[in-house]
């Protein structure tokens, strides 16, 4: 563990909020799937709701209640670092826009139903050096497929 985050964040936490980082936004329903299927820790709704309010604690996410439904959590420029993305000096890192939340709460459903399936995911951000015209909204890469 990187003496930059404390021991409370298990290498599993710091899991969850590169996922975060790399969904743009997700909600707390969507990530007791994601304790479940990629780590194998199913946590019950309590545990989920300490895990984010432990990753906001340690600046890793904001979490509030944008639309109806669970609350939604979305990264910090620390998670963004985390997950090894560049962050310019100065950058903002704003509350996702409600135009595209929405679509970024479904495309991190559609993640883990890919990765359930057995596919590596490469997200937006990821691609944004390799597409010049139109930016897809993840790649799913099936290891047994080339």
């Amino acid at each position: 563990m990187s003496k930059k985050y404390p021991k409370q964040l298990s290498h599993r936490d710091l899991g969850v909020a590169i996922f975060i980082a790399e969904a743009g936004a997700v909600r707390l329903s969507t990530l007791a799937r994601v304790l479940e299927r990629r780590f194998q820790t199913p946590l019950e709704p309590r545990g989920v709701r300490a895990l984010g309010q432990r990753l906001v604690k340690h600046g890793l996410a904001h979490k509030e209640r944008i639309l109806e439904g669970p609350a939604i959590l979305y990264p910090t420029k620390e998670a963004l670092k985390l997950a090894g993305f560049r962050v310019g000096r100065g950058e903002r890192v704003n509350k996702p826009a409600l135009v595209s939340l929405r679509h970024s709460l479904i495309l991190a459903e559609v993640r883990l139903m890919y990765e359930f399936k057995g596919a590596n995911w490469v997200c937006e951000r990821a691609l944004r050096e390799d597409f010049r015209d139109h930016l897809p909204d993840g790649l799913a890469e099936f290891p047994d497929r080339k």
